[in-house]
């Protein structure tokens, strides 16, 4: 265990960013980001403390045990990915109310994404392709406003 930026978080050669533990959860860093230029660090870092603040991964434990449960059933496997989606633009969208510019943001989620390592179970189905991570940048840059 490791603080970075202030925050405690668990530093791993293979995974991350992300948050992992369900009633306790911690941030996960690749050691990659500690040579990272300090504003990408600082948000890869808010991005995944509003993850662990809005509790995001419980409901996307939700989504995977019914995946799991019913793994023939294609409309959950759609919702689970409209799930993961909606909750990084809900996260986004808190992040960007403290103030961050969308450009700045919007840069740092692309470099995080061009290295990001391999995931874990939970953190797995937080991963997206890069499609998703466009419509994401492109949500932001059309709000033009900050979100409430």
């Amino acid at each position: 265990k490791a603080h970075v930026e202030g925050q405690p978080v668990f530093v791993s050669d293979h995974w991350g960013p992300a948050v992992f533990g369900l009633l306790r959860p911690v941030i996960l860093l690749p050691r990659w980001l500690s040579t990272a230029p300090t504003s990408i660090r600082r948000l890869a870092i808010e991005h995944e403390r509003e993850h662990a603040a809005a509790r995001d991964q419980l409901a996307l434990l939700a989504g995977l045990v019914a995946v799991v449960l019913a793994p023939w059933n294609v409309g959950l496997w759609w919702q689970l990915r409209r799930l993961r989606f909606a909750m990084e633009v809900d996260c986004d969208a808190r992040v960007l109310s403290h103030g961050v510019e969308v450009e700045t943001y919007g840069a740092a989620l692309l470099s995080v994404s061009q290295r990001s390592t391999g995931a874990l179970v939970g953190a797995l189905a937080l991963t997206e392709p890069p499609s998703d991570l466009e419509k994401r940048i492109r949500i932001m840059l059309r709000s033009g406003q900050r979100p409430a």
